[in-house]
């Protein structure tokens, strides 16, 4: 059996669909399954968070290119992570004898024998075959190992405010955190997690800040909250399984699924719309510095978020693993 998985990334595009897919392949490197990223358009960045693992990666050259299916063997599963994958290239890959996946978080036509959504959905927004075995819910949220090992309540501490803008910062949201940050700030230090595809210009001088940039392990800048402003991508599920209590922001239409679970479950506090500006960002920052908020936060996270998901995912995918 290989392991096969179909997903892009980069500065420009995102990183999300490479990070939550990786979870899964550590999973499936720990049971000695050969994996092989495929790429279109991956920049360095991408390639990187890939060959950093020890996981081979090909590079397409283009979104449709397909001939990468000839070297699928029967009884090989594939993972399709992106918005622009559909019936040909799920058709494709089952033809060759695979077991297929699909990882999605908005609906549609999805014919495969795998469908992960992790928010919580009752899957009447997809189109399925009877025989496909959907994985609905937080219980699916694909999070790191490392994140896992770092749960814990976290209330009562007014040290670190964590700054989690994504892999990309695609909205700014960094920068438009720090002009919030006034005074009434009640933190001893924010620190500033810079993900491998932002770029946060100069370090700002205003407030006790820190600046971590693309640290080799994020989880270790995590553990150092007290409480965290984030972007609602695949960061949020990360700071959820670790109990961190967080504002998330909405940045991008295709976080509207993850923001309507964590309201539904009062895991976080939403914001959305004008409430992302600066003023909504400085009232939410002062309710954080609350310790009731920041113990109802916590423990509301980590009930929504095990941690478990890559694993629930993976041996769904190979059966039995």
């Amino acid at each position: 059996m290989r392991l096969w998985v179909r997903a892009d990334g980069s500065k420009s595009l995102g990183l999300g669909h490479i990070t939550r897919t990786l979870s899964i392949a550590d999973e499936a490197v720990d049971h000695r399954i050969p994996v092989t990223y495929l790429t279109a358009k991956a920049d360095g960045i991408a390639q990187g968070m890939v060959r950093a693992r020890g996981i081979s990666i090909c590079d397409l050259s283009s979104e449709n290119d397909r001939t990468w299916i000839e070297q699928v063997s029967s009884g090989d599963a594939v993972i399709f992570d992106g918005y622009h994958f559909g019936d040909i290239d799920f058709c494709a890959a089952h033809d060759a004898g695979a077991r297929t996946m699909a990882i999605d978080d908005l609906g549609g036509i999805f014919n495969v024998d795998v469908l992960v959504n992790p928010n919580e959905t009752d899957g009447s927004s997809y189109e399925v075959s009877n025989k496909t075995k959907l994985l609905l819910g937080p219980d699916y949220a694909l999070v790191g190992r490392e994140f896992r090992k770092r749960r814990k309540e976290r209330w009562g501490e007014h040290r670190t405010l964590l700054v989690a803008a994504g892999s990309s910062d695609h909205g700014g949201l960094t920068s438009r955190v720090l002009e919030s940050i006034d005074a009434r700030f009640l933190f001893e230090r924010a620190l500033v997690v810079i993900g491998p595809g932002a770029d946060l210009g100069s370090t700002p001088t205003v407030g006790p800040i820190e600046v971590h940039r693309s640290p080799a392990a994020p989880w270790n800048s995590f553990d150092d909250a007290s409480a965290a402003v984030s972007a609602a991508g695949v960061t949020a599920w990360e700071l959820l399984c670790m109990g961190v209590p967080t504002a998330f922001v909405k940045v991008a239409d295709n976080q509207g699924g993850i923001v309507r679970t964590i309201k539904s479950r009062e895991a976080g506090i939403v914001l959305e719309g004008s409430a992302t500006e600066k003023e909504g960002l400085a009232d939410a920052i002062e309710r954080l510095a609350d310790a009731d908020t920041q113990r109802t936060l916590s423990r509301a996270a980590l009930l929504l978020v095990d941690g478990l998901g890559s694993q629930r995912v993976a041996r769904t995918l190979f059966e039995g693993l």
